[in-house]
């Protein structure tokens, strides 16, 4: 049987060496967020015929740009709606490559435009890629039309 004297000795030796332990965890995680972050930004920009002009969205019937993001495997990293007239959206990417579509939808959700590609684009850690994707006027007329 151990004594009480022998427990009374030892437990606080070892509760300060599971203290010490977690602490040294946590330095090694404030080495990794020393190390900096692990997210970009894409800035997706985009015009209508060369243009920015929120009457070019009216008049193509465009209420908002549909932006689908895909990661390096094929998997969709994000996919946003966003006003048209916006002409631009910022999204928080992890780093890596990515490529992506964008199409122009009407108030009711359908196409107004073809859909674009967005080439490959690589995200970098605590910077911000900007990308511009423009729609020709072929491009702003649904492939059904």
């Amino acid at each position: 049987m151990v004594s009480t004297k022998f427990w009374r000795s030892w437990v606080p030796a070892l509760v300060l060496g599971a203290a010490a332990s977690s602490l040294l965890g946590c330095g090694a995680d404030a080495e990794e967020e020393e190390a900096g972050p692990l997210t970009g930004t894409l800035l997706q920009k985009w015009t209508i015929e060369g243009s920015a002009d929120p009457k070019r969205c009216e008049a193509n019937g465009a209420a908002r740009m549909r932006l689908v993001i895909i990661d390096s495997s094929g998997d969709v990293a994000a996919s946003e709606l966003v006003p048209c007239t916006a002409f631009q959206f910022a999204y928080t990417l992890e780093i890596g490559d990515y490529t992506g579509s964008a199409t122009f939808l009407a108030p009711n959700g359908f196409p107004v435009s073809h859909t674009l590609p967005i080439p490959k684009f690589t995200i970098r850690p605590g910077l911000t890629t900007t990308q511009t994707l423009d729609f020709p006027k072929a491009a702003v007329t649904p492939p059904d039309r």
